[in-house]
């Protein structure tokens, strides 16, 4: 789930394109259009508020809320996002069809990002700036270096990514705990899974000082802005460290509870379509019964 913190990133740095790599039940293009909403009407105004059956993969598991969109006309924001299971993407085109503005796709998420940044930023339009939000980090195969060598083409990026351990905040111990975070074939996903990616280009690296909605830690990476520009994430709450620095260049290795936790083992044996099946089968039961108790994410 994208951190609130994201929306003041957004304003300042005049981000009019959000990138998302793992659509699974849309909850974070519900609060990104909300956003886009109030920058601009063009995006669309919302009619109404839809609950389904999607839960939150917080703790609490409280239900999704959508936002339904109306009068809305072609806008210089635009969402994107792309999801490898059929259902995440159905479901999502289904809320959200309404709005022009809000793309939806069903690919693998490398294929997906080649083709849409050959389409629109190879027309070399400079009114767009984009906020990648990468999350289809699952599985046998995690598409996340792919992404980041095609986006590293850029000139200008920022990327989110979720998930993310965070130095001296996430306990490798617990990958489900206060700044949660992925295991990837026995490997913390942490600066160190990643950054040689960027040994060749100058980028800056921020973490927040607080974890996500969902308790999770995450990263920003930001490429081709000037210092400047950046000044305003002082007044956050956020810290940066080096790209080089060995506090968070060095591979973690997790220990023996981290490597026998149940959830990331399932996301690594299970193929996320039948987890996704079995989830929404338990929230059907949560929504015609009612339950007290929620799985974390899966």
């Amino acid at each position: 789930m994208i951190d609130i913190l994201l929306k003041d990133i957004l304003k300042e740095l005049n981000i009019n394109r959000i990138v998302e790599t793992g659509t699974d039940k849309a909850e974070t293009i519900a609060e990104t259009s909300r956003w886009f909403a109030a920058m601009d009407p063009e995006f669309g105004t919302i009619e109404r508020q839809l609950k389904t059956e999607a839960r939150s993969y917080r703790s609490w598991s409280v239900p999704i809320i959508y936002p339904i969109f109306s009068q809305a006309r072609p806008s210089r924001y635009q969402i994107h996002s792309v999801d490898i299971d059929q259902y995440s993407y159905e479901s999502a085109k289904k809320i959200f069809h309404s709005n022009p503005n809000i793309h939806l796709y069903h690919s693998s998420s490398e294929k997906f990002l080649t083709s849409l940044l050959n389409r629109e930023i190879d027309r070399n339009r400079v009114d767009h700036n984009y906020l990648f939000f990468l999350d289809a980090h699952w599985g046998e195969y995690w598409p996340l270096r792919d992404e980041l060598k095609i986006i590293c083409k850029l000139r200008k990026y920022i990327i989110v990514i979720d998930d993310f351990m965070v130095p001296g905040k996430s306990n490798p111990s617990f990958p489900n705990g206060f700044f949660g975070f992925d295991i990837y074939k026995g490997q913390i996903l942490n600066w160190s899974y990643i950054c040689d990616l960027f040994t060749a280009v100058q980028v800056k690296i921020f973490y927040p000082s607080q974890p996500n909605r969902d308790h999770r830690g995450w990263v920003l990476i930001t490429h081709g802005y000037s210092e400047s520009e950046l000044a305003f994430l002082k007044t956050l709450a956020l810290f940066e460290i080096n790209q080089f620095d060995k506090s968070h260049t060095l591979a973690v290795k997790p220990t023996w509870r981290s490597s026998c936790n149940a959830r990331n083992i399932l996301k690594q044996l299970v193929p996320i379509s039948l987890l996704r099946s079995l989830y929404r089968g338990y929230e059907k039961i949560i929504y015609h019964f009612g339950c007290f108790f929620m799985p974390h994410k899966i």
